[in-house]
């Protein structure tokens, strides 16, 4: 099915589940997946903020669950069928939660590669004031090509109007110039990841509303509005991958997927001390660290081994397996943030979320990395969110929560004439785009 023609589909299921005032939301991270069901409220309009700080919602949470993943590695889709059942699980236990049933999901993930590209059109005014037409013709300008093969369209964001050397324009329509540009925000995703995904959610008698990558939205409840204006990053350390989004002017302008992750340290300590992952785990989440001291030298961690055998180690030895896994995760996001510019931003600013920075001492090492602008986000509060899910290991949960409810404009997002959807090129449907904005 035509990307174009699948993304109306979602935007005509969301509008029926804002109709119907329920849905559900689904995070599938490489660990642990989660659901939330979420319902309106005429009488708790206001109970729920965006990451921006500024836009009100009535919707609250009415039902959650979550479970350890099934079917995902670093990110990729590999078993659909496990998939399916866990899928299959958190909705159900959510939905009984909430004694409601749903038939619309909104779906984030963080597999598929995601690639950032822009693009950018323009149009001569001469002087005049722009018109509807002018920027019909600055879109069809961007010349926007199909995605590569093997790839499809997951977000494609209007975000930024510019008339002359005035940036960050919302809407130019009525200004005066010479010239008016438009940028836009192009992520790309592994088509045959998106299909699997696609085909899963299907299988489980619901009807998709909407599908988004968690690295946006993890920051759209964790940077609170001066960060998304100025210039921030949000980096989510998830088990299997580490998310880097990074926001300017209020949109994102970069995101990206690294294929490393908690489950990599876990695994370090495994190997070095010869215990089970899920000794390893514990072992991590109870004693783990980043820095040392003098008494860590005489602090025993007990474990048990393979052979079922106890073990014990320093805290100190721990923590020198530790270390370098996450340093090199760091060093991997210094990178990324180099190739996406970050230094050239205004607010230079860093949010650590997901459920790797509970590692104690983290924001400390992350600021001998990155430098002082740095701090451990956690998502924003929703009414009706229990106590055990307000932790950043839940931030894209929360995030894509804000995200359904009032989702950032899209170019498919407008109306466009049905008979012309057999059209593959975006400028074609940028043609008809301006017709009803």
């Amino acid at each position: 099915m035509d990307i174009f023609r699948q993304k109306r589909i979602m935007r005509k299921n969301r509008q029926e589940a804002i109709g119907r005032g329920v849905f559900a939301v689904i995070d599938l991270g490489c660990s642990k997946s989660a659901c939330f069901i979420l319902a309106s409220d005429p009488d708790l309009a206001g109970e729920m903020a965006s990451g921006g700080g500024t836009s009100i919602s009535p919707y609250y949470v009415v039902g959650s669950s979550s479970s350890p993943s099934a079917g995902i590695e670093n990110g990729r889709i590999y078993d659909q069928e496990k998939l399916i059942d866990v899928i299959n699980l958190i909705l159900a236990k959510a939905q009984n939660h909430a004694k409601m049933r749903v038939g619309q999901v909104f779906v984030s993930f963080s597999g598929g590669k995601p690639l950032s590209a822009h693009c950018d059109g323009s149009v001569e005014l001469n002087g005049e004031t722009v018109s509807n037409a002018d920027i019909s013709k600055a879109l069809i300008d961007c010349r926007i090509p199909p995605a590569t093969e093997g790839r499809d369209y997951l977000h494609a964001h209007p975000i930024n109007f510019s008339i002359d050397n005035r940036h960050g324009i919302h809407d130019p329509r009525g200004e005066y110039g010479d010239r008016l540009t438009v940028d836009l925000q192009l992520i790309t995703v592994n088509d045959r990841e998106l299909s699997s995904l696609i085909g899963a959610i299907e299988s489980c008698n619901v009807e998709i509303a909407g599908i988004a990558a968690s690295p946006y939205v993890s920051s759209l409840s964790t940077l609170v509005s001066e960060e998304q204006e100025t210039g921030s990053v949000c980096v989510d350390i998830g088990a299997g991958t580490v998310g880097v989004s990074m926001f300017y002017r209020r949109h994102m302008v970069y995101t990206s997927i690294l294929k490393l992750g908690g489950d990599h340290i876990t695994s370090d300590i495994a190997s070095a001390f010869g215990i089970s992952k899920a000794e390893a785990e514990k072992l991590k989440i109870r004693e783990g660290g980043v820095l040392t001291s003098q008494i860590d030298d005489r602090t025993a961690c007990e474990f048990e081994r393979l052979d079922r055998q106890r073990g014990r180690i320093t805290r100190t030895e721990l923590i020198g397996v530790i270390k370098p896994r996450l340093e090199e995760i760091l060093e991997e996001v210094a990178l990324e943030l180099d190739h996406a510019d970050f230094a050239a931003l205004p607010g230079k600013s860093i949010v650590l979320t997901g459920g790797g920075v509970h590692l104690v001492d983290l924001e400390d090492l992350a600021k001998s990395i990155f430098g002082q602008r740095l701090r451990l986000g956690r998502p924003v509060h929703i009414k009706g969110l229990p106590q055990a899910m307000k932790g950043p290991e839940y931030s894209s949960a929360v995030g894509l929560c804000l995200h359904a409810v009032q989702p950032q404009d899209e170019i498919w997002d407008f109306p466009t004439i049905e008979s012309n959807m057999a059209m593959t090129s975006l400028e074609c449907t940028l043609k008809y785009f301006l017709k009803n904005w």
